[in-house]
């Protein structure tokens, strides 16, 4: 297993452990207005259904990628260098490893899996939208964020993944700015909200909990 593959399922994995509670209704199949996180979702799930992870990369927070890319073993340096296409690699790679992992969890296709109700929130000025895949017999098995950005509405890894990525933040954000590139800056100072909306989650672990504190120091530092 290659090291973004492992990383992958550790991202995966961690996802899973954090899930439980009631289970939502699943939602009927009315459309979904175009600039909401539904249909967002509705394409997401599309993509990785047919294998159209470079489509499932452009519905990811871009910014996102830099600390996507750290985890997969980039130096910050090297992320600097990077082109658009680059990135959509990076984060096509996550999405194709998410929905092989999905798929072995599930025991099946893509199509055989349920939507859970979407939760609207907001934290820290900007508006979040969780819900959670279910398997057929209705249990969750993957909760995924989505924010509202600049760009409309788009997958929010952090606060999908917070367990494996946040811990990640404190080294990045050191050599974000030893490295002093404007671009990553900005990408680090940008994760403010997401890991806010973590922190704001009153059932986190403990330990979760302090991984983002953490964070939230070494981005606002």
């Amino acid at each position: 297993m290659t090291k973004s593959a492992r990383v992958v399922v550790a991202l995966c994995l961690a996802l899973s452990a954090c899930l439980g509670g009631s289970v939502p209704e699943t939602p009927s199949d009315e459309a979904s207005p175009p600039d909401s996180p539904e249909a967002v979702f509705d394409e997401l799930v599309e993509a990785l259904a047919n294998d159209a992870f470079d489509t499932a990369a452009t519905l990811t927070d871009p910014a996102q990628i830099t600390v996507l890319a750290i985890a997969e073993g980039a130096e910050p340096r090297q992320v600097a260098t990077f082109s658009e296409d680059d990135r959509t690699a990076v984060a096509a790679n996550f999405w194709s490893g998410f929905s092989e992992q999905l798929r072995s969890t599930i025991g099946g296709g893509l199509g055989d899996l349920g939507v859970g109700d979407f939760v609207r929130r907001d934290e820290a000025g900007a508006q979040f939208a969780t819900v959670d895949l279910l398997s057929t017999d209705g249990s969750p098995v993957r909760r995924l964020v989505l924010r509202n950005t600049a760009d409309g509405w788009l997958v929010d890894l952090l606060a999908s993944f917070p367990a494996p990525l946040l811990g990640l933040i404190p080294g990045a954000a050191q050599g974000i700015r030893s490295l002093g590139d404007e671009q990553l800056l900005a990408d680090l100072r940008s994760y403010e909200t997401s890991v806010a909306f973590v922190l704001a989650d009153p059932d986190a672990d403990p330990l979760l909990s302090q991984a983002a504190m953490a964070a939230l120091e070494a981005i606002v530092r």
